[in-house]
């Protein structure tokens, strides 16, 4: 399964996609103050399940991109 995350100024938009289907879609509000371990366990509600392989990262909040990737 893959998961997609799109990093904009508002909002934190998440897909997982199985065989190319979106199967759940889930967003988070962007916020420079959270940090990695904040969004980690926020991450870890929204990806209920252990068979993402791959991951997929758009963003325009560089410093948020940051947090992400850590998390």
């Amino acid at each position: 399964m893959l998961l997609v995350v799109d990093i904009g100024n508002s909002n934190i938009s998440c897909g997982i996609f199985h065989n190319g289907v979106l199967q759940s879609h889930s967003k988070l509000i962007s916020d420079k103050k959270i940090d990695w371990l904040s969004y980690e366990t926020l991450l870890k509600t929204i990806v209920e399940t252990d068979g993402i392989s791959n991951c997929v990262i758009a963003s325009v909040v560089d410093e948020l991109t940051d947090k992400i990737c850590k998390a």
